[in-house]
C-alpha cells in the first residue's frame, strides 16, 4: 500500500488527484481532478497504481449505488444500468468499440461545463468504461 501512496501523491504533483474529503486515520481517499480518467497507453507503475485506485472507488461507489437505488425515483431505478456481457472480439475491434463509445458520451459533454445545455430533469450519472480481455495469462484460442 505504501508503494500505491507514492504512487497517487506523484499524481498530485501534477494535479491528476487530489486527497478526497472523508480521510479515516492513515487512510487517505483520493479523486481524480478531471472529469474522466483514460490512461490508454499508459503503462508505468504510477498508471498502474491509479488504475487499481480508481477500481477500488468506483467498487465502493458502486456498491453504495446498488444499496441505495430504492431511494431513488421509480423512473431513475429503472434507468439505472446494471449488467455485463461477454463478446469476441480482437484487440483492434476493442479500440474502436472504446473509440465508438466515446464519441457517443462527448455528445453529451458540453452539458458538463454549460448547465444551460442540460435539460431538465438531467442529473449528473457516472459511466464507466471498462472492457478487459476475461482469459489473464492464457493463449487466446
Amino acid at each position: 500500500m505504501a508503494s500505491c501512496s507514492y504512487h497517487l501523491r506523484m499524481l498530485a504533483e501534477y494535479g491528476l488527484v487530489e486527497e478526497a474529503e472523508g480521510s479515516q486515520g492513515r487512510e487517505k481517499p483520493w479523486r481524480a481532478t478531471a472529469r474522466y480518467t483514460v490512461w490508454q497507453g499508459a503503462d508505468s507503475e504510477a498508471a498502474e497504481a491509479l488504475n487499481t485506485a480508481m477500481a477500488q472507488r468506483y467498487f465502493e461507489r458502486m456498491t453504495q449505488a446498488v444499496e441505495t437505488r430504492q431511494q431513488l425515483p421509480r423512473e431513475w431505478r429503472e434507468a439505472e444500468q446494471f449488467g455485463d456481457d461477454v463478446v469476441y472480439l480482437t484487440a483492434a475491434e476493442l479500440a474502436e468499440l472504446g473509440e465508438q463509445f466515446s464519441v457517443l458520451l462527448e455528445s453529451y459533454g458540453e452539458r458538463f461545463d454549460d448547465p444551460s445545455r442540460r435539460p431538465e430533469g438531467a442529473e449528473p450519472v457516472t459511466v464507466l468504461r471498462i472492457a478487459f480481455r476475461n482469459r489473464r495469462g492464457e493463449a487466446a484460442s
